[in-house]
């Protein structure tokens, strides 16, 4: 059984990563913000590709358990009356987790966070993260095995948003928001977050929706042509799988935190 599910998860996670970069290369390259070379998109898709066993691992695994221990899920939508306030209240709940987790992880695990954010090149190809970040998320994972997350399948859209956002907010495309930014996060908001600019330090931590920078204080509103440049200042992005899997045990970097 558990070799039927990682194999069905791996396929699963390779799709996704694939489609993600697919889906926004074209706005990238048709609406370009600024030029990204052939080398740093391919290095960035090797090391999507390198996280893929370990995130299917995971993923494989609390299926297996759920399954092990009868685990069915409560129903997300119970009290709320309505499916599309469970799918907008499930997605608050998900982003609010994944704030403070990334808020965790610049003051706590700094140094493997790091490795995301020495990219001195975005994309939505070159967006990748340090195998170790695949755990953290097991701290909205494993929640969401009590939940029924199977909700209101008519909405293709906010779906759609969710599992492909993380891709958009990393590109280098010229096509935004505008004034939705300041309920749905886009590439020009994110960017204010992988700054090299003292100024953004610890700006901008929310992956979905900036309400909770907003109620927190880590807020700031990208002015119309704000495009900084990104990476630290400290280390360059890794080039081989080699840096990639070390970064976190050769930096030195103090945390933004």
């Amino acid at each position: 059984m558990f070799a039927e599910q990682y194999f069905d998860a791996i396929v699963g996670v390779l799709a996704y990563q694939m489609i993600g970069v697919a889906l926004f290369l074209p706005l990238e390259l048709v609406f370009p913000k600024v030029r990204i070379s052939f080398a740093d998109r391919a290095r960035g898709v090797l090391f999507l590709l390198a996280l893929a066993p370990l995130t299917a691992l995971i993923g494989a695994s609390l299926i297996v358990l759920k399954s092990a221990l009868g685990i069915t899920g409560i129903p997300i939508h119970f009290g709320l009356g309505s499916p599309v306030l469970a799918a907008i209240g499930a997605a608050l709940w998900i982003d609010l987790q994944f704030y403070t987790i990334h808020r965790i992880e610049h003051r706590f695990f700094w140094r493997f966070h790091a490795v995301h954010h020495s990219i001195r090149n975005l994309s939505a190809a070159n967006s990748f993260h340090h195998w170790t970040e695949a755990l953290m998320g097991l701290i909205i994972a494993v929640p969401l095995m009590f939940v029924d997350v199977q909700i209101a399948p008519t909405l293709g859209f906010l779906s759609f948003l969710f599992r492909f956002q993380q891709f958009y907010i990393h590109s280098t495309a010229k096509p935004h928001f505008g004034p939705l930014r300041f309920l749905l996060v886009d590439n020009r908001y994110h960017r204010i977050h992988h700054s090299t600019e003292q100024r953004h330090y610890d700006r901008n931590f929310g992956a979905m929706t900036p309400l909770w920078d907003w109620l927190f204080g880590t807020l700031h509103m990208p002015a119309k042509d704000e495009w900084p440049e990104v990476g630290l200042r400290e280390v360059g992005e890794p080039t081989s799988l080699r840096e990639w899997s070390s970064l976190p045990w050769r930096f030195t970097g103090r945390s933004r935190s």
